[in-house]
């Protein structure tokens, strides 16, 4: 008689762990971004004055930073005026390039992760402060 009941335990038990990967991105896309932008350390090259956030540089990164191209990567305060998200996510993900040069690293983060960095930084249009 136990037997009979296994199917339904393996289908709601399948059903919990689904309904928990989707809260699970829920709380990744609804994530502030600000927070999201330090958590995945993109502030170890770049900063968004505009919004407080400072470089933090990793020693590590910066040696091999150095090796790579010697081009500071710009403050993004302004990174919504001339760029959208679509373009952005690309970006991220190393699908175009500018003047022949892709971004230096290729975003490893969540899909949701990724629609919410690229979301905020394209509403970013304030010029950096100096």
């Amino acid at each position: 008689m136990k037997a009979q009941f296994l199917p339904a335990i393996l289908l709601a038990l399948v059903a919990m762990l689904l309904l928990a990967c989707g809260h699970a991105s829920a709380a990744e896309a609804k994530a502030d971004p600000k927070t999201l932008f330090t958590t995945l350390k993109c502030n170890s090259c770049h900063a968004i004055s505009a919004q407080g956030v400072a470089v933090v540089e990793d020693e590590a990164e910066s040696e091999e930073e150095e090796d790579e191209d010697s081009a500071k990567p710009r403050d993004l305060s302004d990174a919504g005026v001339k760029r959208d998200a679509k373009w952005l996510k690309d970006w991220l993900l190393k699908k175009v390039d500018v003047q022949g040069k892709k971004h230096r690293k290729k975003f490893e983060g969540t899909p949701a992760q990724l629609d919410a960095l690229a979301t905020w930084l394209a509403g970013l249009k304030d010029a950096p402060k100096k």
